[in-house]
C-alpha cells in the first residue's frame, strides 16, 4: 500500500533539521499530528 502523499510531505519536512529549527513550533507540531494522524488511519485500514 503505497504511502499518502501528504505523509510523505510531512515525513520529508520533519527530519529536515533546517524546517524544525526555522519553523515556528505550532507548526512544527501541526506537521507531527498530521504524520500521527495518518500512521493511526493507515494502521486502521491494515486491521480493517
Amino acid at each position: 500500500m503505497p504511502l499518502p502523499t501528504s505523509l510523505k510531505s510531512v515525513q520529508k519536512k520533519l527530519p529536515n533539521e533546517r524546517f524544525v529549527n526555522n519553523a515556528p513550533k505550532q507548526v512544527v507540531a501541526s506537521e507531527k499530528k498530521k504524520e500521527a494522524d495518518a500512521l493511526a488511519k493507515i494502521d486502521t485500514l491494515k486491521v480493517g
